[in-house]
């Protein structure tokens, strides 16, 4: 019976030894994002184009001091990029309706941590939150009159 479970204790030992490790060398799971498509349609945003700013994190101690909502992004933007700046990217376009467009990624993108996507939607307090797109390897983006969906890429 020890035989058997030496193994799995073995396992165990090794999986809680590699998590301290991860720990105390302030490793960081990375985000597979690949590409971020968007689309958006006839009438989005009212109509009118859309500001849309992917933000690659590259430590997650900073996500706490990021905005939760768009408006306030756009609003901070410039302050965030400048303070921060060794430990986020951005990606800024602008998107008329009727358009569809490949985001090119960050310089770093490879390394990011968190990806956070801000679309700007005036008029709009379903779009003011902030789209997660971290766990995604290929998102598409679509920007509707109101709000703004995301789908994994098929």
């Amino acid at each position: 019976m020890n035989a058997r479970r030496s193994p799995l204790v073995l396992a165990a030992a090794l999986l809680a030894g590699c998590a301290a490790v991860e720990h105390v060398l302030d490793i960081q799971p990375r985000s597979p994002l690949q590409s971020v498509v968007v689309l958006s349609q006839v009438g989005a945003n009212a109509d009118t184009a859309t500001w849309l700013e992917i933000v690659f994190i590259y430590d997650v101690k900073v996500v706490e001091m990021l905005p939760k909502d768009a408006r306030d992004w756009f609003e901070h933007r410039d302050a965030l990029l400048n303070d921060l700046s060794r430990s986020i990217e951005s990606v800024r376009v602008g998107m008329p309706p009727a358009s569809a467009y490949t985001v090119p990624l960050a310089p770093h993108h490879a390394r990011a941590v968190r990806v956070f996507g801000y679309a700007f939607y005036p008029g709009s307090d379903r779009a003011r939150r902030v789209l997660d797109l971290t766990t995604y390897s290929c998102v598409l983006l679509r920007l509707e009159p109101e709000d703004v969906s995301r789908l994994p890429c098929t």
